[in-house]
């Protein structure tokens, strides 16, 4: 398939961009690099993979760094992107795929423990979206509802592929797309508890509980059950049994046993706490919440 070019007057641009990313590349500065490469990326015009030839090029090479330099998670997201830019396949695309995802598998492979322990892992750092200040407005436009619902689903594949970096990456760029004060707009309650389990599987605790609290002033978040499981399993994660507990209460009372079904160590919290196994939640009314957290 014969694929659009880029205007003539920005393939210079590019043109330098890439090379110079390059020769950083092979002079082993990959910083650099990969700096240069996102520039490029950033000034290929939307969307940036229907485009022959740059699309192509820089997220091979994005690709191929992120597995060099162990941000492998990322590399999933560039891996992905490349596949797209090739599609349809011809045979050699196919196979410079392939060779990509072995190359991510091999170094996969390599890693002590696919989640390691607490703090940035796998090379790729957290960013929880704080709200802010803006107006409230009464609905959003078409066009941020269809971009937010592609990322989303991007992230939500991503969780399904083991990737949980790649998709706290997407549900953060969903979640900024959103008119600030986030939190105002239900769709972020769905990408803050998203973001949220895509934490505590790369064992962010810390961002996890992040954006596990701020989950709970979006709308509906105060009486999602879940909300508050997941939030519960940060803090007992990071050590904070007490506060867990409080948390995992909240979740009982809002939602009852069949929520912990599969959540053993978040029930046997419960149950140190008296929590009687065959008990009912009373009313969700006559629950205080966590202080801080009403």
């Amino acid at each position: 398939m014969k694929r659009p070019t880029v205007e003539s007057a920005l393939e210079p641009t590019l043109d330098d961009l890439v090379n110079e990313g390059h020769d950083a590349r092979d002079a082993g500065d990959h910083a650099t690099a990969r700096a240069k490469w996102r520039e490029a990326w950033e000034l290929l015009p939307e969307p940036k993979l229907k485009w022959d030839y740059y699309g192509q090029t820089i997220t091979r090479d994005m690709a191929g760094l992120c597995i060099d330099t162990g941000r492998l998670d990322e590399a999933v997201i560039w891996i992905d992107r490349l596949n797209e830019a090739h599609t349809p396949h011809t045979t050699e695309s196919r196979a410079l795929v392939d060779s990509l995802l072995a190359r991510l598998n091999e170094r996969r492979a390599e890693e002590p423990t696919a989640h390691p322990g607490p703090g940035p892992g796998a090379g790729w750092d957290v960013r929880v979206p704080e709200p802010g200040v803006g107006e409230i407005e009464d609905e959003l436009d078409d066009a941020v509802v269809a971009e937010v619902a592609r990322q989303s689903a991007e992230a939500d594949a991503f969780m399904e592929r083991d990737a949980p970096g790649a998709a706290a990456a997407a549900y953060a760029a969903a979640i900024a797309l959103l008119p600030q004060p986030y939190t105002q707009w239900e769709e972020s309650l769905d990408l803050y508890v998203g973001l949220c389990d895509a934490c505590l599987e790369s064992a962010h605790f810390l961002e996890a509980e992040q954006a596990a609290r701020i989950a709970t002033r979006a709308p509906g978040g105060t009486g999602n059950g879940y909300v508050w499981l997941r939030l519960g399993d940060a803090l007992r994660c990071q050590g904070r049994d007490d506060e867990a507990r409080e948390a995992y209460l909240s979740a009982y009372m809002l939602a009852g046993r069949e929520l912990f079904d599969g959540e053993d160590q978040a029930w046997a919290a419960l149950e140190e706490a008296g929590i009687p196994s065959d008990g009912e939640p009373g009313s969700a009314a006559e629950h205080d919440l966590p202080a801080g957290d009403r």
